[in-house]
């Protein structure tokens, strides 16, 4: 019900039930179904807030994202457990989707200090690899050199998860993160040949 609520009602009302989520938020995201609440209250806040700057209006675009910011600070502080979590990394995927770009920025600056050991994690490649498709170029090129640092792009091609991270790499890369990711491919063949 709550989803829905977040979804038909208006920015005020909105706003109005998410404040009841103050210190709560995580409690919410450990919670097999409390997680798609906070899921979507991103996703509709940020929305609301992307169609003000669209109509022009960057003030209330601002005061709408700043409404939410609580929901990114827990984020942020807990991006590592909440990344390695069943239902956290989910919430952590749909910040990195949907906020705007402050926000944005916040969660991937908190993501890049442990991006290898989520690489790593059961539950942790999804998030890095939703930094590969809507991280930017910094996300990505923060991730391709952790893969191409001495000799990893093997060792992380063979790992369980870490293997989907670099197909991503593969799938989202821009151009030229994708020509990187082929010359150290080379490099670990022709060393294997010799």
């Amino acid at each position: 019900m709550i989803q829905k609520a977040i979804r038909c009602l208006d920015q005020e009302d909105v706003f109005k039930l998410i404040t009841k989520f103050h210190d709560k938020v995580l409690t919410f995201i450990h919670d097999p179904n409390g997680n798609h609440v906070i899921q979507r209250s991103i996703e509709v806040m940020s929305e609301f807030s992307k169609t003000a700057a669209d109509s022009g209006d960057p003030d209330l675009a601002s005061s709408l994202s700043d409404k939410m910011q609580f929901i990114i600070d827990d984020i942020v502080a807990n991006v590592d457990a909440l990344s390695t979590h069943r239902y956290g990394c989910r919430v952590v995927q749909r910040a990195i989707e949907h906020c705007v770009d402050e926000q944005k920025s916040a969660v991937l600056e908190s993501i890049v200090s442990s991006h290898e050991m989520l690489a790593k994690d059961q539950y942790g490649n999804y998030v890095i690899q939703q930094v590969l498709s809507c991280g930017g170029q910094a996300g990505q090129d923060a991730i391709l050199e952790m893969l191409t640092k001495d000799g990893a792009l093997l060792t992380m091609s063979k790992h369980k998860y870490a293997s989907n991270v670099v197909e991503a790499v593969l799938v989202h890369g821009m151009p030229g993160v994708k020509e990187k990711m082929l010359e150290e491919m080379l490099k670990v063949s022709s060393l294997n040949n010799t």
